[in-house]
């Protein structure tokens, strides 16, 4: 009886002592997290770099907007630059037509102490001129 008892507590330390497995169970274990972090840094960098490109655009926008101060009225023109610059090439109407994006310009003048002109003419006041101030 003494050496039945013996071989059982063989077996089973035998069994307990046995790491065949244990890496699929851990692996099992851990790689839903990892998948999870991989999908999140994928979806974290998508959006940083749609952000980068966004901000590009209006950037680009602007500078045109800037470039001729005889034309600052011509929004559609704004419009268009940003929309390339966004897409990185230029763009046909049917291609922007297309876009599951756009861009809303609009102008405006206004002066340092925050009052706002109305656009009435196609050049820029004299009010948006170096040294003057709003009335």
């Amino acid at each position: 009886m003494l050496i039945r008892l013996f071989r059982c507590g063989d077996a089973v330390r035998r069994i307990l002592a046995c790491r065949k497995g244990s890496t699929a169970v851990e692996f099992s274990l851990t790689a839903p997290i990892l998948v999870l972090l991989a999908f999140g840094a994928y979806d974290y960098g998508s959006a940083y770099v749609e952000g980068v490109r966004l901000n590009g655009a209006a950037r680009a926008g602007a500078q045109q907007a800037l470039y001729n101060a005889q034309d600052w009225e011509n929004t559609d023109q704004m419009e268009q630059t940003a929309l390339e610059e966004y897409v990185g090439h230029v763009l046909t109407p049917e291609e922007v037509a297309l876009m599951s994006v756009s861009a809303t310009a609009e102008a405006f003048c206004a002066c340092t102490a925050g009052a706002t002109l109305a656009p009435a003419r196609t050049s820029a006041p004299a009010a948006m001129l170096p040294g003057s101030s709003c009335a």
